[in-house]
């Protein structure tokens, strides 16, 4: 055959019947004086099942060739015995290699390998312990950050959830997570497993979006319970609220003695804002022999449009301020008659 053949006639062999393979997470991070959990499970050739009984051990080394030993973990053996003071929790017998690791130490940084007797096999898969420790001034060791999610914009007035989720390598020891700003809203506490099957924390924060929360920051801080100690890491995301125009009332309309007319429209509103002004239902284009508009931005996504007529109106004739986005609009209406001013607010 070639090895070509051979791949293919292997991968049909793994369809119709198991093969030796273990199940595991390639990379475990974990902080050291705690412990870590590895899920673990594997499968064997069905001409090996009847081999699968007690007595049974499960042995971790640091090496694949069992010749040369590397074993730093025997289920045989006692506790105290072991070099990794491990406990497996799962049956060999049921195929369950599952493993917790305690007082981790920095040295325990390693590739381990499993082997299960019965059937006297090790998997050539692997995990590596990453244990990492905290110093004194230094963040360069410290836990990776938590992960914030969604990261997109939401609408104002929609109901909204933000997920904060870290890893829980120790299962005795899970992390607390501890949100800067509730908004108001509420915090459910959630156990949830990866898709490499290793265990994490989720905090979910369910609030009302609102414009007053645009641009803010809310932070998630994880704490990982190390001893006496507590080790710390966050994440900060900006919160981008997507709201409908408003026409603020500060809008108004004034007239001078040349019977001029200056009319500003202040609107607030996420995304940017186009400001448009109507007399009479048409829409007025700027610096025309009728008048001029002029916009300015300013702070917390607010817009300053400016109206000056140079003519007269005529009877009854109203003014009329739009502002809008891709979430909606709003208008504001002016009436000016002589000196008399009054505004009536709607929207479309």
């Amino acid at each position: 055959y070639s090895i070509a053949k051979k791949k293919s006639v292997f991968s049909f062999l793994g369809i119709i019947c198991n093969k030796f393979e273990a199940f595991m997470p390639q990379h475990i991070k974990a902080l050291s004086d705690s412990c870590v959990l590895i899920p673990c499970t594997f499968t064997i050739e069905q001409r090996f099942e009847k081999y699968m009984m007690e007595p049974a051990r499960g042995i971790w080394m640091t090496s694949f060739d069992f010749r040369y030993s590397g074993i730093v973990f025997d289920s045989n053996r006692r506790y105290n015995d072991n070099t990794l003071k491990a406990e497996l929790l799962g049956k060999v017998t049921n195929k369950n290699c599952t493993t917790i690791i305690n007082h981790l130490k920095t040295s325990d940084t390693k590739r381990y390998f499993f082997r299960a007797e019965p059937p006297n096999f090790t998997f050539p898969q692997s995990v590596t312990l990453e244990i990492v420790v905290k110093r004194f001034h230094c963040s360069l060791d410290s836990p990776d950050r938590p992960a914030i999610s969604p990261s997109s914009a939401v609408k104002e007035g929609a109901p909204t959830s933000l997920a904060c989720t870290a890893p829980a390598p120790c299962p005795r020891e899970p992390p607390a997570l501890v949100w800067s700003d509730t908004l108001n809203g509420s915090v459910e506490i959630k156990q949830v497993e990866q898709q490499d099957r290793t265990k994490a924390v989720s905090s979910v924060l369910t609030f009302t979006a609102s414009h007053l929360h645009h641009n803010k920051d809310i932070t998630c801080t994880v704490q990982y319970p190390v001893g006496s100690e507590t080790k710390s890491a966050e994440e900060v995301l900006t919160l981008h609220v997507l709201c409908m125009p408003q026409i603020s009332h500060e809008s108004s309309c004034s007239k001078d003695d040349t019977e001029s007319i200056t009319c500003i429209c202040v609107s607030r509103g996420s995304p940017s804002l186009i400001t448009e002004w109507r007399i009479a239902g048409n829409k007025l284009e700027n610096n025309t022999d009728r008048g001029s508009i002029s916009n300015s931005k300013l702070e917390d996504h607010t817009m300053r449009s400016t109206l000056i007529l140079l003519e007269p109106l005529a009877k009854n004739e109203a003014i009329q301020c739009l502002s809008k986005n891709r979430i909606g609009t709003a208008s504001f209406q002016f009436h000016v008659f002589h000196e008399q001013k009054e505004g009536k607010k709607h929207s479309e």
